[in-house]
């Protein structure tokens, strides 16, 4: 559900005057009356970008993304957010996110460049031992002010609203936007004087034509082949996700690690080797594993990425829970792999 005009307006309007506590204020309760508005979360998290609450942003822009996945705006913000605290590897992937989600997402694109000059400059500075504080080297990205931009009004106003329901009686504005200026007189133009007739010239008899009976041959238009429509994976990234979630429940080890590409990196920040370590001591360690799935959704991102969330049943002799999971996955060859793995 996107929010209405004026509410989303009102907060855009503080936010572009550097009202930031009012905006706060005014999208909070503006969400108490609507809490499933995609729009009025991404203002919030966008005040608190804004007012450096860089936690609370990264927690509402993760929320957007694992529930409207389509939406490249919330991935591009939550890069901007890793970035700002230091986490460039998360920006990256958030970045990448975006672009699979809209492969000509300019500012994603952009900002996907700032973040690999970025890291090419730390790995520089790191390896010639110079100074980390230099403030040339630092990226500069540009944080989305905008969900659902629409074109500017003719009022000249620097930021445009959302764009609102029409307005049930013709001669008044919806939500709030001034009714456009009665249409001014045309001048009348001045009658010219009429020119007076010319006197017919005779008209010669027409010369014959030789006409050339052979039919002209009809050009041949080739028809474009047919573009095959693109096959849905969605299937064979169920089945790999259960499969991932049958081995874990049968304590297979090589096969439970074997779901997970080269490319995965664990969420705490450990190393690959530490986690497989503690993975397979877990799996020996338990006498039995039960993992349920449920409620599962998927999203694809492109021939080769996906995202796929679902409810998460755990329980084995020493513990059990239960969590909403994310996993990010990749096509590698014709096997779908994991190279993400985040719990809400």
């Amino acid at each position: 559900m996107v929010a209405t005009h004026g509410a989303a307006a009102d907060v855009q309007a503080l936010i572009a005057d550097g009202k930031l506590q009012p905006a706060l204020d005014q999208v909070e309760v503006d969400l108490a009356q609507n809490k499933s508005d995609v729009t009025l979360q991404f203002l919030k998290g966008l005040v608190l970008a804004r007012m450096n609450r860089l936690d609370q942003a990264a927690e509402i822009f993760q929320h957007i993304t694992e529930e409207h996945p389509e939406l490249p705006e919330p991935f591009n913000n939550l890069a901007v957010v890793h970035a700002a605290r230091g986490d460039f590897e998360a920006a990256q992937k958030a970045l990448q996110m975006a672009i699979n989600t809209h492969p000509s997402y300019a500012t994603a694109h952009e900002n996907l460049g700032d973040i690999y000059a970025k890291m090419a400059s730390q790995a520089y500075n790191h390896a010639l031992q110079l100074d980390e504080a230099n403030s040339s080297a630092k990226a500069k990205l540009a944080m989305i002010d905008d969900l659902f931009p629409v074109p500017a009004s003719n009022n000249g106003a620097g930021k445009t609203a959302l764009a609102a329901a029409a307005p049930t009686n013709p001669g008044q504005p919806a939500g709030g936007v001034a009714a456009p200026a009665p249409a001014q007189p045309q001048p009348q133009a001045q009658l010219q004087p009429q020119p007076q007739p010319q006197p017919a010239q005779p008209v010669s008899a027409p010369q014959p034509v030789a006409v050339d009976t052979a039919p002209e041959p009809e050009p041949v238009t080739e028809k474009p082949a047919p573009v095959p429509a693109q096959v849905s994976s969605e299937p064979e990234l169920r089945a790999a996700v259960e499969s991932w979630a049958k081995v874990w429940s049968e304590r297979d080890v090589a096969a439970y690690l074997a779901a997970y590409g080269a490319e995965f990196a664990p969420a705490d920040g450990t190393s690959r080797a530490q986690w497989e370590q503690t993975r397979r001591a877990r799996l020996q360690q338990s006498s039995f594993i039960r993992v349920d799935l449920a409620s599962m959704k998927v999203v694809e991102h492109g021939p080769e990425h996906a995202q796929i969330s679902f409810d998460q049943h755990y329980q084995s002799d020493a513990f059990s829970d239960d969590v909403r999971k994310i996993l990010i996955m990749k096509k590698v060859g014709a096997d779908w792999k994991i190279v993400e793995e985040t719990v809400r």
